[in-house]
């Protein structure tokens, strides 16, 4: 446990590169130092990077996904596809409930390309290839799972991820974070 916290707080260090450098192409210089800030100082979000869970490296991974988003948008490379692909692939792998983004996100885009005209076409045309790959990897994974457990689907807590981080007496966090038990 102590190497994975270990990983885990360095993923949060190397995650403030990417907080910075995502607010600074969206705001630029000073909003990025006022958000590293504030994200540095956000009490919440500072107590998951060195812990014994996924929560850190799923926010890594967003973290990843977003700045290749950006960078895509602006330089149309095929790097910051691949990059937003396997990043998108293994946040979801993570937390499976973002399935259900990605589903939406190809939709979007595909009925985006059908019926709107846009300067944004070339992007939005990635985001439906990022979102169209990252399925195809995902259903690569999930016919492993059909294959060696008997099991379709990325993880069985979907429903449950779902269920516990919208009801009100978890708080959105896993019961066991607080100290209580999954009684579902």
């Amino acid at each position: 446990p102590e190497l994975v916290k270990i990983i885990n707080g360095l993923l949060g260090m190397v995650s403030l590169f990417f907080v910075y450098q995502i607010i600074r192409q969206l705001g630029g210089y000073w909003h990025a130092t006022l958000g590293l800030a504030i994200y540095v100082l956000t009490p919440k979000l500072s107590q998951y990077w060195p812990v014994v869970l996924t929560e850190p490296i799923f926010m890594f991974f967003n973290l990843v996904w977003l700045w290749a988003i950006i960078k895509m948008s602006y330089t149309n490379s095929r790097y910051y596809l691949v990059l937003a692909v396997l990043s998108l692939s293994l946040a979801t792998l993570t937390r499976a409930t973002y399935i259900y983004l990605i589903y939406f996100l190809f939709v979007f885009s595909v009925l985006y390309i059908l019926f709107c005209t846009s300067a944004h076409r070339q992007l939005v045309r990635n985001i439906c290839v990022m979102s169209g790959a990252t399925i195809a990897i995902l259903w690569f994974y999930i016919t492993k799972n059909i294959i060696a457990f008997d099991f379709q689907g990325i993880a069985t807590g979907i429903g449950n991820a779902l269920y516990l981080g919208n009801h009100p007496f978890f708080g959105g966090a896993v019961p066991t974070f607080n100290g209580n038990v999954i009684d579902v």
